[in-house]
């Protein structure tokens, strides 16, 4: 037989749990601010200047990096359209919105 008593609602463990997973979630901004200070350290190592040519290709990549981490939220595969097209045509080259 149910306990007639017993809640609907999550324990504070669900409700702590719940809150921690939510707090891992980051939002665009959080990426970009994290695209933004890698893009300082990068700057920084840059004025340090280039030791020989593999190093300058190493902070050319570090730039590289920088700019998907930047273009991720937008285009990324975690991106969220704000206003998705309801209709994308066969050949990618017209939308309905």
């Amino acid at each position: 037989m149910s306990n007639a008593r017993r809640s609907t609602h999550a324990g504070p463990h669900a409700r702590a749990a719940a809150a921690s997973s939510g707090a891992q979630r980051r939002t665009p901004a959080d990426h970009l601010d994290l695209a933004v200070r890698d893009a300082e350290v990068l700057a920084r190592d840059f004025r340090r200047g280039a030791r020989d040519a593999r190093h300058f290709h190493e902070l050319e990549e570090r730039a590289h990096a920088v700019a998907r981490d930047i273009l991720a939220p937008f285009r990324g595969a975690g991106a969220r359209p704000v206003n998705p097209p309801l209709h994308v045509s066969a050949d990618g080259r017209s939308a309905a919105w």
